[in-house]
Protein backbone atom coordinates (compact mmCIF):
# COMPACT_ATOMS: atom_id res chain seq x y z
CA UNK A 1 0.00 0.00 0.00
CA UNK A 2 1.43 3.58 -0.70
CA UNK A 3 -0.45 6.55 1.01
CA UNK A 4 0.08 10.25 0.01
CA UNK A 5 -0.93 12.59 2.27
CA UNK A 6 0.17 15.54 4.75
CA UNK A 7 2.08 15.05 7.99
CA UNK A 8 -1.51 15.24 9.06
CA UNK A 9 -2.35 12.50 8.71
CA UNK A 10 0.83 10.57 9.53
CA UNK A 11 -0.74 9.10 12.68
CA UNK A 12 -2.92 6.52 10.14
CA UNK A 13 0.57 4.98 8.97
CA UNK A 14 0.66 2.04 12.17
CA UNK A 15 -2.92 1.81 12.58
CA UNK A 16 -3.26 0.52 8.30
CA UNK A 17 -0.18 -1.82 8.90
CA UNK A 18 -1.16 -2.87 11.88
CA UNK A 19 -5.14 -3.93 10.33
CA UNK A 20 -4.07 -5.04 7.27
CA UNK A 21 -0.71 -6.71 8.01
CA UNK A 22 0.77 -4.44 5.16
CA UNK A 23 3.39 -2.01 4.73
CA UNK A 24 2.35 1.35 4.11
CA UNK A 25 4.82 3.64 2.51
CA UNK A 26 3.95 7.16 3.51
CA UNK A 27 4.77 9.90 0.78
CA UNK A 28 4.07 13.59 2.16
CA UNK A 29 3.23 15.07 -1.45
CA UNK A 30 1.58 13.62 -4.73
CA UNK A 31 5.37 13.79 -6.66
CA UNK A 32 6.78 12.44 -3.87
CA UNK A 33 4.35 9.61 -4.38
CA UNK A 34 5.36 9.64 -8.25
CA UNK A 35 9.28 9.83 -7.82
CA UNK A 36 8.95 7.12 -5.34
CA UNK A 37 7.31 4.54 -7.29
CA UNK A 38 9.61 5.60 -10.27
CA UNK A 39 13.06 5.02 -8.14
CA UNK A 40 11.33 1.29 -6.43
CA UNK A 41 9.99 -0.43 -9.42
CA UNK A 42 10.12 -3.69 -7.59
CA UNK A 43 8.23 -2.23 -4.11
CA UNK A 44 6.29 -0.21 -6.91
CA UNK A 45 5.18 -3.46 -8.55
CA UNK A 46 3.62 -4.75 -5.14
CA UNK A 47 1.06 -1.43 -4.14
CA UNK A 48 -2.13 -2.99 -3.98
CA UNK A 49 -3.75 -0.07 -3.23
CA UNK A 50 -3.18 3.86 -3.10
CA UNK A 51 -4.54 6.42 -0.38
CA UNK A 52 -4.67 9.84 -1.15
CA UNK A 53 -5.67 13.07 1.03
CA UNK A 54 -7.51 15.86 -0.42
CA UNK A 55 -4.76 18.58 0.71
CA UNK A 56 -1.83 17.40 -0.74
CA UNK A 57 0.85 19.85 -1.42
CA UNK A 58 1.98 20.55 -5.01
CA UNK A 59 -0.06 18.18 -7.06
CA UNK A 60 -3.60 18.02 -6.67
CA UNK A 61 -5.58 14.31 -5.85
CA UNK A 62 -6.82 15.20 -8.95
CA UNK A 63 -3.23 15.62 -11.08
CA UNK A 64 -1.75 12.54 -8.82
CA UNK A 65 -4.55 10.32 -9.72
CA UNK A 66 -4.59 11.05 -13.24
CA UNK A 67 -0.57 10.90 -13.51
CA UNK A 68 -0.95 7.29 -11.58
CA UNK A 69 -3.44 6.07 -13.70
CA UNK A 70 -1.13 6.97 -17.05
CA UNK A 71 1.61 4.64 -15.50
CA UNK A 72 0.02 0.93 -17.40
CA UNK A 73 0.99 -0.85 -13.48
CA UNK A 74 -1.39 1.23 -12.14
CA UNK A 75 -4.10 1.49 -14.62
CA UNK A 76 -6.55 -0.85 -12.26
CA UNK A 77 -5.07 -0.42 -8.96
CA UNK A 78 -7.67 1.29 -6.21
CA UNK A 79 -7.34 4.33 -5.60
CA UNK A 80 -9.29 5.98 -2.23
CA UNK A 81 -9.09 9.21 -1.00
CA UNK A 82 -9.83 10.49 2.49
CA UNK A 83 -12.20 13.37 2.29
CA UNK A 84 -12.89 15.55 5.16
CA UNK A 85 -16.67 16.80 6.51
CA UNK A 86 -15.99 19.82 4.32
CA UNK A 87 -14.60 18.46 1.14
CA UNK A 88 -16.93 19.42 -2.04
CA UNK A 89 -14.96 17.72 -4.96
CA UNK A 90 -15.92 14.27 -4.73
CA UNK A 91 -17.79 13.94 -8.33
CA UNK A 92 -14.61 15.10 -9.70
CA UNK A 93 -12.06 12.77 -8.33
CA UNK A 94 -14.25 9.86 -9.25
CA UNK A 95 -14.33 11.13 -12.79
CA UNK A 96 -10.50 10.72 -12.73
CA UNK A 97 -10.63 7.51 -11.37
CA UNK A 98 -10.39 7.64 -8.01
CA UNK A 99 -12.21 4.03 -6.44
CA UNK A 100 -14.14 5.24 -3.06
CA UNK A 101 -13.89 8.22 -0.76
CA UNK A 102 -13.51 7.32 2.59
CA UNK A 103 -14.95 10.05 5.26
CA UNK A 104 -11.92 11.46 7.72
CA UNK A 105 -11.85 11.51 10.40
CA UNK A 106 -12.70 7.24 9.77
CA UNK A 107 -15.17 5.61 11.17
CA UNK A 108 -13.03 2.47 12.57
CA UNK A 109 -15.54 -0.69 10.80
CA UNK A 110 -16.40 1.37 7.73
CA UNK A 111 -12.55 2.59 7.14
CA UNK A 112 -11.75 -1.10 7.51
CA UNK A 113 -14.23 -2.82 5.11
CA UNK A 114 -13.78 -0.44 2.32
CA UNK A 115 -10.41 -0.69 2.32
CA UNK A 116 -10.80 -4.40 2.46
CA UNK A 117 -13.13 -4.40 -0.51
CA UNK A 118 -10.66 -2.42 -2.41
CA UNK A 119 -7.71 -4.46 -1.94
CA UNK A 120 -10.20 -7.71 -2.95
CA UNK A 121 -11.63 -5.90 -6.04
CA UNK A 122 -7.47 -5.20 -7.24
CA UNK A 123 -6.58 -9.06 -6.30
CA UNK A 124 -9.63 -9.96 -8.66
CA UNK A 125 -8.51 -7.44 -11.22
CA UNK A 126 -4.67 -9.13 -10.81
CA UNK A 127 -6.56 -12.33 -11.51
CA UNK A 128 -8.50 -11.76 -14.36
CA UNK A 129 -5.17 -10.27 -16.52
CA UNK A 130 -3.37 -13.06 -15.41
CA UNK A 131 -6.43 -15.42 -16.79
CA UNK A 132 -6.24 -13.12 -19.82
CA UNK A 133 -2.43 -13.54 -20.46
CA UNK A 134 -3.29 -17.00 -19.78
CA UNK A 135 -6.04 -17.34 -22.69
CA UNK A 136 -3.70 -15.17 -24.99
CA UNK A 137 -1.20 -17.63 -24.82
CA UNK A 138 -3.62 -20.14 -25.45
CA UNK A 139 -5.12 -18.22 -28.29
CA UNK A 140 -1.49 -17.89 -29.72
CA UNK A 141 -0.80 -21.74 -29.02
CA UNK A 142 -4.01 -22.27 -30.99
CA UNK A 143 -3.09 -20.40 -34.01
CA UNK A 144 0.12 -21.89 -34.19
CA UNK A 145 -1.23 -25.44 -34.54
CA UNK A 146 -3.91 -24.18 -37.39
CA UNK A 147 -0.42 -22.65 -38.85
CA UNK A 148 1.66 -25.93 -38.74
CA UNK A 149 1.09 -28.76 -41.18
CA UNK A 150 0.97 -31.85 -39.30
CA UNK A 151 2.48 -34.09 -40.55
CA UNK A 152 5.79 -32.11 -41.38
CA UNK A 153 5.31 -29.69 -38.55
CA UNK A 154 6.19 -26.68 -41.38
CA UNK A 155 3.75 -23.41 -42.35
CA UNK A 156 0.59 -24.10 -44.00
CA UNK A 157 0.20 -22.84 -47.70
CA UNK A 158 -2.48 -20.22 -45.70
CA UNK A 159 0.23 -18.84 -43.36
CA UNK A 160 2.39 -18.40 -46.96
CA UNK A 161 0.55 -17.21 -49.06
CA UNK A 162 0.38 -14.26 -46.44
CA UNK A 163 3.94 -13.88 -46.37
CA UNK A 164 3.99 -13.62 -49.61
CA UNK A 165 2.15 -11.19 -50.19
CA UNK A 166 3.63 -9.50 -47.69
CA UNK A 167 7.24 -9.57 -48.37
CA UNK A 168 6.20 -8.91 -52.33
CA UNK A 169 5.10 -5.06 -50.85
CA UNK A 170 8.08 -4.89 -48.50
CA UNK A 171 10.35 -5.53 -51.76
CA UNK A 172 8.09 -3.01 -53.82
CA UNK A 173 8.73 -0.50 -50.81
CA UNK A 174 12.78 -0.97 -50.06
CA UNK A 175 13.37 -2.22 -53.76
CA UNK A 176 14.63 -5.63 -52.48
CA UNK A 177 15.39 -8.78 -54.16
CA UNK A 178 12.65 -11.14 -53.74
CA UNK A 179 13.32 -15.14 -54.30
CA UNK A 180 11.47 -18.34 -53.76
CA UNK A 181 11.97 -21.81 -54.62
CA UNK A 182 9.67 -24.95 -55.43
CA UNK A 183 10.40 -28.17 -54.30
CA UNK A 184 8.91 -31.07 -56.22
CA UNK A 185 9.48 -34.76 -55.14
CA UNK A 186 10.20 -36.97 -57.82
CA UNK A 187 8.55 -39.63 -58.89
CA UNK A 188 5.94 -39.64 -55.73
CA UNK A 189 3.16 -41.13 -56.99
CA UNK A 190 5.56 -44.04 -57.81
CA UNK A 191 7.17 -44.37 -54.26
CA UNK A 192 3.59 -44.06 -52.88
CA UNK A 193 2.32 -46.99 -54.95
CA UNK A 194 5.48 -48.89 -54.60
CA UNK A 195 5.88 -48.73 -50.40
CA UNK A 196 2.57 -47.22 -49.41
CA UNK A 197 0.97 -44.21 -47.78
CA UNK A 198 3.21 -44.38 -44.25
CA UNK A 199 6.37 -44.64 -45.70
CA UNK A 200 5.53 -42.00 -48.18
CA UNK A 201 4.71 -40.04 -45.22
CA UNK A 202 8.14 -40.28 -43.41
CA UNK A 203 9.81 -39.02 -46.81
CA UNK A 204 7.74 -36.19 -46.23
CA UNK A 205 8.29 -35.54 -42.69
CA UNK A 206 12.06 -36.14 -43.71
CA UNK A 207 12.21 -33.80 -46.35
CA UNK A 208 10.05 -31.20 -43.50
CA UNK A 209 12.90 -32.18 -41.60
CA UNK A 210 15.63 -30.81 -43.42
CA UNK A 211 13.30 -27.50 -44.15
CA UNK A 212 13.05 -26.82 -40.73
CA UNK A 213 16.83 -27.37 -39.73
CA UNK A 214 17.78 -26.01 -42.71
CA UNK A 215 19.30 -22.25 -40.95
CA UNK A 216 16.97 -19.79 -42.97
CA UNK A 217 17.41 -15.72 -42.10
CA UNK A 218 14.73 -14.01 -40.23
CA UNK A 219 11.79 -13.33 -42.75
CA UNK A 220 12.62 -16.63 -44.74
CA UNK A 221 9.80 -19.01 -44.76
CA UNK A 222 9.61 -22.87 -45.58
CA UNK A 223 6.29 -24.14 -46.21
CA UNK A 224 4.44 -27.37 -47.40
CA UNK A 225 2.48 -26.11 -50.61
CA UNK A 226 0.73 -29.37 -51.78
CA UNK A 227 0.96 -32.83 -50.94
CA UNK A 228 4.41 -33.80 -52.63
CA UNK A 229 5.63 -29.71 -52.91
CA UNK A 230 7.35 -27.20 -50.73
CA UNK A 231 8.12 -23.77 -50.81
CA UNK A 232 10.99 -21.24 -49.65
CA UNK A 233 10.01 -17.77 -49.35
CA UNK A 234 13.41 -15.64 -49.34
CA UNK A 235 12.99 -12.38 -49.02
CA UNK A 236 15.83 -9.67 -50.05
CA UNK A 237 17.65 -12.66 -51.52
CA UNK A 238 19.35 -12.55 -54.82
CA UNK A 239 19.94 -14.86 -57.52
CA UNK A 240 23.34 -16.24 -56.37
CA UNK A 241 21.94 -16.95 -53.07
CA UNK A 242 18.84 -18.66 -54.03
CA UNK A 243 20.54 -21.32 -56.08
CA UNK A 244 23.15 -21.89 -53.12
CA UNK A 245 20.02 -22.67 -50.68
CA UNK A 246 18.65 -24.91 -53.35
CA UNK A 247 21.88 -26.49 -54.49
CA UNK A 248 22.18 -27.65 -50.76
CA UNK A 249 18.50 -28.78 -49.87
CA UNK A 250 18.67 -30.87 -53.49
CA UNK A 251 21.75 -32.15 -52.47
CA UNK A 252 19.91 -32.58 -48.39
CA UNK A 253 17.32 -34.19 -50.09
CA UNK A 254 19.14 -36.91 -52.09
CA UNK A 255 21.74 -37.81 -49.05
CA UNK A 256 18.71 -39.12 -46.63
CA UNK A 257 19.37 -42.45 -47.90
CA UNK A 258 15.79 -43.74 -45.80
CA UNK A 259 15.04 -47.55 -46.34
CA UNK A 260 12.43 -49.55 -45.49
CA UNK A 261 12.77 -52.97 -44.47
CA UNK A 262 15.87 -52.82 -45.88
CA UNK A 263 15.20 -51.94 -49.04
CA UNK A 264 16.54 -48.33 -50.44
CA UNK A 265 13.84 -46.17 -50.86
CA UNK A 266 15.08 -43.83 -53.87
CA UNK A 267 14.35 -39.74 -52.84
CA UNK A 268 15.14 -36.66 -54.86
CA UNK A 269 13.72 -33.75 -55.66
CA UNK A 270 13.59 -31.40 -58.56
CA UNK A 271 13.55 -27.54 -57.60
CA UNK A 272 12.38 -24.80 -59.50
CA UNK A 273 13.91 -21.27 -58.31
CA UNK A 274 12.62 -17.34 -59.78
CA UNK A 275 14.41 -14.56 -58.43
CA UNK A 276 12.78 -10.81 -59.23
CA UNK A 277 13.40 -7.05 -58.41
CA UNK A 278 9.58 -5.76 -58.16
CA UNK A 279 9.48 -3.16 -59.62
CA UNK A 280 5.89 -2.82 -60.76
CA UNK A 281 3.32 -2.29 -57.91
CA UNK A 282 0.86 -3.49 -60.94
CA UNK A 283 1.89 -7.30 -60.78
CA UNK A 284 0.86 -9.83 -58.92
CA UNK A 285 3.24 -11.95 -56.40
CA UNK A 286 1.96 -15.09 -57.78
CA UNK A 287 4.09 -14.27 -60.81
CA UNK A 288 6.64 -15.64 -58.83
CA UNK A 289 4.70 -18.87 -58.07
CA UNK A 290 3.87 -19.19 -62.01
CA UNK A 291 7.65 -18.75 -62.50
CA UNK A 292 9.16 -21.16 -59.91
CA UNK A 293 6.56 -23.62 -61.22
CA UNK A 294 7.24 -23.33 -65.03
CA UNK A 295 11.57 -24.02 -63.76
CA UNK A 296 10.49 -26.92 -61.83
CA UNK A 297 8.78 -28.54 -64.51
CA UNK A 298 11.94 -27.80 -66.68
CA UNK A 299 14.00 -29.60 -63.89
CA UNK A 300 11.80 -32.42 -64.96
CA UNK A 301 12.07 -32.48 -68.29
CA UNK A 302 16.06 -31.93 -67.91
CA UNK A 303 16.35 -35.33 -65.92
CA UNK A 304 14.77 -34.53 -62.23
CA UNK A 305 17.12 -33.56 -59.31
CA UNK A 306 18.05 -30.41 -61.05
CA UNK A 307 17.60 -27.00 -59.86
CA UNK A 308 16.51 -24.73 -62.32
CA UNK A 309 16.79 -21.41 -61.18
CA UNK A 310 15.45 -17.62 -63.00
CA UNK A 311 16.88 -14.78 -62.60
CA UNK A 312 14.63 -11.79 -63.54
CA UNK A 313 16.51 -9.56 -61.88
CA UNK A 314 18.09 -8.10 -64.47
CA UNK A 315 15.02 -8.06 -67.15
Amino acid sequence: MIAAMPSAYENLQKPLEEQFQQEVHLCLSGEAALEWLEAEPEKAAKIELVLLAPDLQGLSPAETIQRLKALERFSLTPILLLTPPEFEDAATLLNVGAQDLLPYPPQAVDFQARIQTALALNKSHQRIQSLEMELEAVRIQLQSFADIDPLTHLSKRLTFEQNLNREWRRALREQQYLSLLLIDMDLFKQLNQEFGTAVADRCLRAVGDILRHYPLRPGDLSARFTGQQFVVLLPNTHYEGARAVAETLRSSIEGLQLEHEGVPIPLTASLGGITLYPQDDNLDPTLLLAAADKAMKEAKTLGRNIVSLVDLSQV
